[in-house]
Order: structure tokens, then sequence, then C-alpha cells
């Protein structure tokens, strides 16, 4: 059907008015536009047609914007759209001259129609500024700035109020020399003193600091003994080898120090281990209250650990076993170590094989890691230990070894066997 098109000019220049302004926040970048349209024969047309317009600069260019309008009803030759409402146009300026093209139905409208403006907005163009307008709402509040430089420190403020007296105690150690004692407290006693001549030195060769918890109501030194004792001493030391550099030194509550009646439950000893400075700390434990401290462990100068022996390997234990440079546990395996010693028989070894039931696990505090081995609780008596909860990989290793020199004489004599009757066939 051949359409023309009337256009109601008027409508499109009224509608410029408002694209004046349409760069403003608040008002849509939109035209409204109104046309007649009319068929080959003049009438006017009553339908639903789909137009597509395109906005391009006066004379002839590039569209500045497009956009398709399907489904716009005309009823008597009338139809009503607005510009910009399909597509955002924000982005066109309206600063230079302008004309619409129209496609309706599929049908190109001619002429292009060029827009004009409302008599109104021909006062933007060069005119002298408007009067100002109402002021706008409050902007929403920016982000908080970066901090400033810190100020200058205050002067110290007036000391506080002299706090209550406190339930303390000075003992002197001697009545000829009252500045040697211990300062003792009703719950906490701290003093410090040289009284006690338990490393047998002179007088002055060390700091002696006893830190006390519960003196007692007759106060230390005395036979309400305190609940427990903490001692640090630091020696008089020369750098040679062996000399103690100090101690912490920990008392229970028959520590009656004073009177040369407390046993040492536990300490730490620094010493010089040689001349060029090397140092070892040494951990002593009693086993009971009423004896004397034994070494337990012993850290060396190389970070070597013993465990009741002085260290030659990164963990050395005094039963002889060890764990190398190279991270492997190792055994002791000596001779001189072991007693009740007899040789296992080939029955023996064999009726623990048999019996021992290789599995796949993993450990509970190791799920991500799977292993191969044995369960202790499941293993024959002859390779298992005394708690059941533990396994020697010596004892297995033993086990095998026996059952492959069995089975090692039998091939040997198996080959015997057999070249003897290839001789009998030839």
């Amino acid at each position: 059907m051949k359409i023309k098109m009337h256009i109601n000019v008027t409508l499109i220049c009224m509608g410029l008015v408002l694209a004046g302004i349409a760069q403003a926040a608040t008002i849509p970048a939109k035209i409204n536009y109104q046309g007649v349209l009319k068929d080959a024969a003049g009438v006017k047309v009553n339908d639903t047609v789909d137009i597509d317009l395109r906005l391009l600069p006066l004379g002839g260019g590039d569209a500045v914007f497009s956009e398709s309008h399907t489904g716009v009803s005309v009823v008597g030759g009338l139809f009503s759209l607005k510009i910009g409402g399909v597509e955002d146009m924000s982005s066109v300026a309206f600063d230079s001259a302008y004309e619409l093209e129209l496609t309706v139905g599929g049908e190109l409208m001619v002429p292009n129609v060029p827009l004009c403006s409302a008599p109104y907005a021909l006062g933007v163009v060069g005119g002298a500024q408007g009067p100002q307008g109402k002021q706008g709402a409050d902007g929403a509040a920016g982000a908080d700035g970066a901090a400033g430089a810190a100020g200058a420190q205050g002067a110290a403020g007036a000391a506080g109020a002299q706090g209550p007296a406190g339930d303390s105690e000075w003992i002197p150690s001697a009545s000829d020399n009252p500045l040697e004692g211990i300062w003792t407290a009703k719950a906490v006693g701290i003093g410090m003193g040289r009284e006690y001549e338990v490393w047998g030195e002179t007088e002055g060769d060390k700091v002696d600091l006893h830190i006390m918890a519960d003196p007692g109501s007759g106060g230390y030194g005395t036979t309400a003994d305190p609940a427990g004792v903490m001692r640090f001493i630091l020696k008089d030391f020369s750098c040679n080898g062996g000399e103690s550099l100090g101690q912490l030194q920990w008392y229970g509550n028959e520590a009656n120090i004073a009177a040369g009646a407390g046993k040492i439950r536990a300490s730490i000893d620094a010493k010089y281990v040689s001349s060029a400075g090397q140092t070892a700390l040494y951990f002593n434990v009693a086993e009971q209250s009423e004896e004397e401290t034994k070494e337990r462990m012993i850290i060396n100068h190389v970070g070597q650990i013993g465990m009741g022996i002085w260290p030659n390997h990164p963990l050395h234990m005094a039963s002889g076993a060890i764990v190398t440079d190279g991270g492997v546990w190792t055994n002791a395996s000596s001779r001189d170590m072991k007693e009740n010693i007899a040789e296992l028989s080939t029955e023996e070894a064999v009726e623990a094989l048999t019996a021992l039931t290789p599995v796949k696990y993993n450990y509970k505090k190791e799920q991500d890691e799977e292993y191969v081995g044995f369960i202790a609780e499941d293993v024959p008596a002859l390779v298992a230990t005394n708690s059941r909860k533990n396994l020697s990989p010596m004892d297995v290793v033993g086990v095998l070894t026996k059952v492959v020199q069995e089975q090692q004489l039998q091939m040997e004599a198996m080959k015997v066997e057999l070249e003897e009757l290839k001789n009998l066939q030839n």
C-alpha cells in the first residue's frame, strides 16, 4: 500500500523546546512527534505500522541517532510517538541543524523533514543569561577524607593519688647486712639476695632473684614454708668450658631454701661448652620430690637435641637410637645393649609371616596421606609390642630375612636336583 505522510510541523517544533533542555538530569531526552498518514488515494490510514526514524545532519551525512518503533497505532491517519522513546538520545547535543528521515512499513518517506526551533527555544542561542533558578536539593554526602596527621603529644597529666599500703615484709638475710634479703608479699613475693651458698661461691658472685607464691603467715625463711618458689640465678662467669652462665630453678612447697632443706624440682641451666663461647641448655627434672634432678634433655650449640645424653645427631636418644642428618630414624642395635640373644627358627618366621596382614590406611590426623603397613593389634605375637599399640620395623625385617634365607636354601637344593636329573637324561 502506497503511503504518503502529512506532517504536523508545529508539533515538531514544540517538541524541540524540550530538546533544548534535554541534557538536564531530571528531564528525559525525548521529543514528542505527531504526523498524519494517508494512502496513495489520499485516504487517511487506520492501521498499525512500523516506523523507523533517523536524525541526520541537515543537508546529508551520517545519522547521529536512529531507532525503530513497532506496532504504532494510526487512527484517522493520526499517529504519535516519542523520538528517543526506544533508544537513549541523551548523547545528541542538538548544537547544529538536523533533519528527520522516516521509513513507514519499509517505505521511505520523502522528503526528509528539517527540525526547527520553538520561538522561546531561540532564546538559549547567544541570548542574554536568564535569571538564576532555584537552588536544587542538597546532594549526597561525599566519602570521608583521609585522616589528618597526628597532633603533638599533650603534656603529662597530674600524678594519681597514692594507692593503699600493701601487705609486705622485708626479711634481711643477715643481721649484720640488712640490705641483703628477701621481700615477701601476702600472695606473691619477689626478692633479691645473695644469702644462699647453694653453688659454693663467694658472696657477690651472682644475682639471685626469688619469686614466691603464698609465703605463709610466718614469712619467707621460717617454718611456714612458701607454696612454691622460682629462682633466677645469674652467674659470675669467665667463659670457661663447662661453666654455668645461670639457672632457672623451680621448688615445691617443701622449699625452705633459707634453712638449706629445699629440693629443686626442675631447672634449666645455660652452660658454656667450650671457651669459644659455644653454649648449651640443660633441662633437669627430679623424678620424686625428695630426689636430686637429673639431666633429661640437652640442646647443644648447633641445635642438636639429646634425650638424657649429649647429642651428636639432630635427635639422639640415651637408648642409642638416633635421627641422622638425612632425617632417617635409626634404631639402636648394638650387641652391648642386648641380652637373651637366640636364633629365630624358620618355623617361627614362616608362621609369623603367614599371620601378617598388610593393609592400606591413613592416620586420622593425616587424612590426605595413604600408607601401607600393619595394624599393631592384629600382628602375631612374635613381632608385637607389649602395649600392642606400636610396631618395630626391624621385627618385621627379621622375620622376612629368615624366610627369604630359607627360601634361598630351598632354591639352591632344587637347582642341584635339577642338574642331577639333566645328567641322568644325558
